[in-house]
This record gives C-alpha cells, structure tokens and sequence, in this order.
C-alpha cells in the first residue's frame, strides 16, 4: 500500500507544476494585456453577453431594449453561458471589469480542470507518461490559454465538459452499468446545452459504444437507451 502511494506521489506533484503552469501563463497574458478592460459592450462576449445583460435586467432569455437587433425572446445561443455570465452581471455590475475578472476567473479554472482531465484520459487509452505530456501541452497551449483570458465565450467550460463526457464515455466502455450510462447522458445533455455542435457526433457515439462493447447486444441497447 505504501509503495503504490509513493509512487503515485510524484504524478500528484508533477500534475501541481502543470496547474500552477497553466495559472500563471493565464494570469501573466491576462495581466500584461489588461483582457477585462472592454472599450466595446459587444466584445464583452458578443451574443452571450448582450442575453446574459438581458437576463441580469430581469428581462429573460432575449435581445436587451439597446441591441441593434430585434428585441424579445431568442435561440440564438445555447443557455448554459449566458446565464452564467448573467450571474457574473447580477453579482458585479452588468459589463463591469469586475464581472470580466469574475468570468476570467471562471474560464482559467475550467482550462486547468481540463488539464487534469486531459491527463486522465490519455493515461487511460495510453499511459501515465502520455497523460502528463498532454496535460503539460494543454496548458501551454496557446488557443486555449486565449480563450480562457481574452475572450468571453463558452469555449473552456465547453473543453472541459467534453474532456469529462469522454473519460465517463470510457468508463462505461470499461464497465458498462446503468449509474454509468446516467451519467453520460446527463453529461451529453449538459454539454449541447453549453454548444450545441456538439450533437452531431451523438449518433456516431452511440454507434461506437454498441460496436465496441458488443457483449450482450439487447443489455447494450437498454444501456443506450437510459443514457439517452
């Protein structure tokens, strides 16, 4: 027992050097660039932002009363981010550097999330060492360090619920129960209610899942069924 933790202890460090990497070079683009400071209400997250401004008004998902667009009720953008920057309104101010600072925030410590997840899944499919150089690539990456603090989008949270479903989607692969299958749908769900192009590659998964696990094809496809 004591030689398992011990060799497990210096992964555990490894992958602290690889989040405090991820927050500084976070924080250090973020600082140098000064990213929360908006000159322009529509860069403030663009579509999202003027529907979570909407909603921080008390006027629902919609176009607020000052969008050159029409106003009222809108599907223009799947709900999970506008409403957490309206959150981020409601508390700080509606396009306030304070609420930028708070999504900034948010989306580093999705993108650092992402990192450990990263890690799970590579050292799941490969090994411990391909887990950690993938943690390490993500989080000097540099796409994903920008739209973690120099752009207001759902782009991080979207990367890490999608690292998440795939490692659920490979534990239901490895032991396929209903607890599993719960999880992954309600996962799926959550992850097209943050962008829905995800959704495309729905039936392409259940295909794989049915292909893959190939066992008892009726229990698979109860499986399936009860993740959908």
């Amino acid at each position: 027992m004591q030689e398992t933790r011990g060799k497990h202890q210096p992964v555990f460090y490894i992958m602290l050097v690889i989040g405090m990497l991820a927050l500084v070079t976070r924080a250090s683009v973020a600082l140098v660039t000064t990213s929360w400071v908006f000159t322009d209400h529509w860069n403030f997250g663009y579509e999202m932002g003027e529907i979570a401004a909407s909603l921080a008004s008390g006027d629902g998902f919609s176009w607020p009363h000052w969008s050159s667009h029409p106003q009222g009720p809108t599907a223009w953008m799947p709900p999970i981010y506008p409403m957490v920057m309206a959150v981020a309104f409601k508390i700080f101010g509606i396009y306030s550097e304070k609420a930028a600072i708070s999504l900034f925030i948010f989306q580093t410590l999705m993108s650092i999330l992402t990192c450990y997840l990263l890690f799970r899944i590579g050292k799941r499919v490969f090994n411990i060492q391909v887990g950690l150089l993938t943690a390490f690539f993500f989080a000097v990456y540099f796409p994903a360090i920008h739209f973690s603090v120099q752009q207001i989008w759902s782009t991080p949270l979207f990367a890490c619920c999608l690292s998440l479903l795939i490692l659920t989607l490979l534990e239901l692969r490895a032991r396929p129960t209903a607890s599993t299958a719960v999880a992954v749908g309600l996962l799926a769900g959550f992850t097209a209610l943050v962008d829905a192009v995800i959704v495309v590659s729905y039936p392409l998964i259940a295909i794989w899942l049915y292909v893959t696990l190939a066992r008892d094809h009726i229990a698979i496809g109860k499986l399936l069924g009860t993740a959908c």
